[in-house]
């Protein structure tokens, strides 16, 4: 897969804590970061389709979708972290 070098600044303290992490987990500052920020973009994609579909089912208002609805989030919250 192709690379984009990029320089970011960030706070010292941060920088500290990312290079021991990196050194326990015996990868790069590059493969930290690139792991970190994949996991933050994933996150984000997620909340951002939970907010779709919660905006969808807000105007559920039948009896029978409203106990569908129920069950689907409390599987949906086995699976994913939520707000749900």
């Amino acid at each position: 897969m192709p690379a984009t070098k990029t320089a970011v600044s960030i706070d010292n303290t941060l920088f500290e804590k990312a290079e021991q992490i990196a050194a326990e987990l015996d990868l790069s500052r590059s493969g930290l970061y690139a792991l970190a920020i994949g996991e933050f973009v994933g996150r984000y994609e997620t909340r951002s389709i939970q907010q779709q579909i919660n905006a969808v089912l807000a105007d559920v208002d039948d009896e029978e979708d409203m106990r569908f609805l129920k069950a689907a989030r409390n599987h949906l919250g086995t699976l994913l972290p939520t707000e749900w």
